[in-house]
């Protein structure tokens, strides 16, 4: 089985539109998936997910809204996105799609000497690291015109 029942031909239609934003990004919101999983992602997540609607019965069927509909969806998706991924900095992107990325670019203004001056790099690297019971998005770049390197945090969503 790979398509929703008919009865509930809205919800196909609201996977297809997930998948399309989430798979090609849509304006400033890159996809968060790797090109090498997308042809699993067009498939698994949709047949773990009409699986979930086919243990519903009807009256909860009706009941379910878009945007609940939606949201299960994309639980489903990224979910299945984080077994797919290989690497720990694509499953950063994956858990925290709206965050930097490694190779983006960056600036940041630095104090040399009493002076200022704008630095322009790239993001070389990111970790998750813990600090007491709070997550953070470590981040290190490298400026484009020298060798100096920089870190910073980002407090991850809880």
């Amino acid at each position: 089985m790979n398509r929703i029942p008919e009865n509930m031909k809205d919800a196909n239609d609201l996977v297809d539109a997930a998948l399309t934003f989430w798979l090609n990004g849509n304006g400033p919101i890159r996809s968060p998936f790797p090109s090498y999983t997308h042809k699993d992602l067009k498939k698994e997540p949709r047949e773990k997910f009409i699986s979930w609607l086919d243990k519903l019965d009807n009256k909860t069927r009706k009941q379910l809204s878009d945007e609940l509909l939606v949201e299960k969806f994309e639980l489903v998706l990224f979910e299945i996105a984080l077994n797919l991924v290989k690497t720990e900095d694509e499953k950063i992107t994956v858990k925290y799609p709206f965050l930097p990325r490694t190779n983006d670019p960056v600036q940041t203004t630095i104090k040399d000497h009493q002076a200022s001056r704008k630095v322009r790099g790239t993001i070389i690297s990111r970790e998750i690291i813990k600090d007491k019971n709070q997550s953070f998005l470590k981040v290190r770049c490298r400026d484009n015109e020298s060798d100096y390197t920089w870190e910073t945090k980002f407090k991850l969503p809880e």
